[in-house]
């Protein structure tokens, strides 16, 4: 048990060198092949190397330590080698030097154990929390406040670290590629830097952050909080924003604050969150439930709060409304709360069933339902069962069905708190039939011929509606069971139904008749005309007018020109001719009716655009649009009233000749309907930026021949045509471009006058157009 420190032997004044020393040179405790070695207590205030597991010519030291404080130091808790029996660390605090080449912890290469601490604070803000070259280090109930400036742990090569039950300030934990070498269980535990996935163990972690995001903490929007100090911005503490409650001055033991959740809730955890404000923990706490806010009893909880941005506070399981959490110590930090949140779950208070009594006949039913109280409770599922289950039973979702009279209670029981409420059910006793009676009294049909009776029981709410039905006479009529009278031989049958209940009847008189035959049948219109898709209603006469069996059937000679119905309605499908006939039942007779599909005439022709005005050698599409849509026939034949001045082909696609207005007809293979188009052609309007590119000379021109000269040098094949000023194309040749010059000579006699001397590049298709005068 020992302290050691510089502050015993500083000089008066400046310490640096002292210091500086110690940090330099001083290793603390160095442990080598040593049995069984237990610190306790031990302490000290800058060096180097704090406490180091050594190698020792490949043996190691064994034993324990308990309360080691290393403060101020560079590298604090060195393992090179342990003996086969371990050393272990208990309450431990280690304060590390912030500079980028500190380290809590560090493993060497020869290290191939494991190494656990128990209960251990970290803080001090080091380039590194962790560098572990090889063997294990557990920890248990760690609490790193500043992790480390780079990262928090280096797990290289065959090393391994495990953390459990704790809580590693937000930092980047580690490197990809790591992830197997690192498990993680139980902790508040950022895993920045790596994949959890791919980690050997990750499961039931919080992740951390500098804002904490927490899940399934209870709702706090009607809870109202109040402290010993400040208590004006007490509600700042359950207001989910940026806004905090805090001291405004020194923490001191018994400042308070208590929170009322207006429920009383299954209280497992609590959270004070003091984000941005990490020294403003509780430098101690305790804390204490009620259900009325008077009557406190023990601590449930106490600790403290590290220094950090949380300080969680687990619970075991209370039952309460107020939280109290009570400062224990005293500190020159504030003490600040962002937000107090809380885990665990609302309880179920009360339930209740609506209705709380009813009245049901037998084989009725009714929907219960289940209101739990708080509104808010976190689990309101419900149980529903019946005491007499002859009389009525219940479902799970609440629905009632009476079976038999008598009295039921059906229970309803929260799966939380097991809560019950419980409705009376009456359900009355049977209700007997007190009679029936039949839709026709009396009935005649012939021999061969069916009628259908039907039964009407009273009351209508009879619980028993079954009947039997029977025949006095069956060679007269038969009766089926559900009241179909089928007439057998001539003479008078009586049909009888009798109720099951009660055994009440009705009759029913049944004359059958010798059946009348059917001597012919005929069909109007016996000949149609329709045209293709259009319907026609053909329909039967049967004779006699009063035969028995007046069915009959309906069938077509061909289908692919006319169909029929059951009812004899003919639809037209293909052009042609087909026969309709009907077929009578009794006896077969037939009847026919010729049905003429004829096809779709064409009735209108028109042609768009009407009327068009293009340039010499242009193109215009016209369309040409025949009605009726489904018309059979829908061709037509295009043509040009004056083919010098534009042409048309079979698409009608116009090409412009020469100037001049002339008429496109479209005329119509069905019917020869016709549609015009008035196109109007003109010579096209002269390139105003041709006179910057191409130069035209001589000009006026007196020998036929023109020279070209390009402002580009280019070179190709040139299409020249000569127009008059009307448009009238006179002559066409092509000359080669070389260097950007050629020559064009006029061929054909032309008379004096302005022309206009097209050329139109053939590969790019590019148009200029230049006017000469020929003298």
């Amino acid at each position: 048990e020992s302290k050691f420190g510089s502050w015993p032997n500083s000089p008066v004044g400046d310490n640096s060198a002292v210091y500086n020393y110690q940090f330099d040179k001083l290793n603390f405790f160095v442990l080598g092949d040593t049995k069984n070695e237990i610190l306790y207590n031990d302490f000290i205030y800058g060096a180097y190397k704090g406490l180091t597991l050594a190698d020792d010519n490949g043996k190691g030291p064994t034993g324990l330590s308990m309360g080691l404080g290393l403060d101020g130091v560079r590298k604090s808790f060195n393992v090179d080698n342990i003996g086969a029996e371990g050393y272990d660390l208990i309450n431990t605090q280690v304060v590390s030097i912030g500079d980028s080449t500190t380290r809590y912890i560090l493993t060497g290469p020869n290290f191939k154990s494991e190494v656990t601490m128990f209960s251990s604070d970290y803080w001090g803000n080091p380039g590194r929390g962790v560098s572990l070259e090889s063997g294990t280090i557990n920890f248990q109930m760690a609490n790193f406040q500043q992790p480390g400036q780079k990262d928090f742990a280096q797990v290289k090569n065959a090393a391994k670290m495990n953390i459990e039950n704790s809580a590693i300030w937000p930092v980047k934990l580690g490197a990809t590629g790591s992830e197997k070498r690192i498990a993680a269980r139980g902790s508040i535990i950022d895993p920045t830097g790596i994949q959890e996935a791919a980690a050997a163990l990750w499961e039931h972690n919080l992740t951390n952050s500098w804002v904490l995001l927490p899940g399934g903490d209870l709702d706090r929007r009607d809870w109202t909080a109040t402290a010993s100090v400040n208590d004006a911005s007490a509600r700042n503490m359950l207001d989910s924003a940026s806004n905090r409650w805090q001291t405004g001055g020194a923490q001191t033991n018994g400042q308070n604050i208590i929170v009322d959740m207006k429920t009383v809730n299954t209280i497992t955890k609590v959270i004070l969150d003091a984000s941005g404000s990490p020294g403003d923990a509780p430098e101690g706490y305790e804390v204490f439930v009620s259900i009325d806010g008077a009557n406190w009893g023990q601590p449930v909880a106490s600790g403290s709060g590290g220094g950090g941005d949380l300080t969680l506070i687990p619970i075991d399981s209370k039952k309460a409304r107020y939280i109290k959490v009570v400062q224990t110590k005293s500190r020159s930090n504030w003490w600040t709360v962002n937000e107090f949140r809380v885990f665990g779950k609302v309880d179920v208070a009360t339930i209740a069933v609506t209705p709380a009594t009813a009245t049901l006949d037998a084989n009725a039913t009714r929907q219960l339902t289940a209101t739990i109280t708080p509104a808010k409770a976190t689990n309101k599922k419900v149980t529903w069962s019946s005491d007499n289950t002859t009389v009525a039973t219940v479902s799970m979702t609440g629905l009632v069905t009476a079976k038999a009279g008598g009295m039921a209670t059906i229970t309803a029981k929260s799966e939380d708190e097991g809560k019950t409420a419980t409705m009376q059910l009456t359900v009355n006793g049977p209700v007997s039939v007190t009679g029936v009676t039949l839709n026709q009294a009396t009935a005649t049909i012939a021999v061969g011929m069916t009628q259908q009776l039907s039964a009407t029981i009273a009351p209508s709410n009879a619980t028993d509606k079954k009947v039997t039905w029977s025949s006095d006479n069956q060679s007269v009529a038969t009766v089926s069971t559900n009241g179909l009278v089928t007439a057998t031989g001539t003479g008078t049958a009586t049909i009888t139904v009798t109720t099951i209940d009660g055994v009440k009847t009705a009759t029913s008189i049944i004359t059958v008749v010798a059946p009348v035959n059917v001597t012919a049948v005929s069909l109007a219109p016996d000949a149609v005309n329709i045209t293709r898709g259009s319907t026609q209603q053909l329909t039967p006469t049967i004779t006699p007018n009063n035969a028995t069996n007046k069915a009959v059937t309906f069938t077509t000679s061909n289908a692919a020109i006319a169909t029929v119905s059951s009812s004899g309605l003919v639809t037209a499908v293909g052009n042609g001719t087909a026969t309709i006939t009907v077929t009578t039942a009794d006896g077969s007779k037939t009847a026919t009716a010729s049905v003429t599909v004829n096809a779709i005439s064409v009735n209108s022709l028109t042609v768009s655009p009407a009327t068009a005005t293009i340039e010499t050698g242009a193109t215009k599409q016209l369309a040409a649009t025949v009605l009726p849509d489904n018309a059979d026939d829908k061709t037509v034949t295009w043509s040009s009233g004056n083919n010098t001045i534009a042409t048309v082909n079979a698409s009608g696609l116009v090409t412009a000749v020469t100037a001049g207005t002339v008429t496109i007809t479209a005329t119509s293979n069905d019917g020869n309907k016709t549609a015009v188009s008035t196109i109007t052609v003109k010579a096209p309007a002269p390139d105003l930026n041709a006179a910057q590119s191409i130069v035209v000379y001589p000009n006026p021109v007196t020998n036929g021949e023109v020279k070209l000269k390009f402002a580009e040098t280019i070179n190709g094949d040139y299409r020249v045509r000569l127009s008059n000023m009307g448009g009238q194309v006179l002559n066409t040749s092509t000359i080669q471009v070389a260097n950007g010059a050629g020559v064009y000579t006029i061929t054909q006699n032309v008379v004096p006058g302005i022309y206009n001397l097209e050329l139109t590049n053939i590969a790019t298709n590019k148009r200029s157009i230049k006017q000469v005068i020929i003298k």
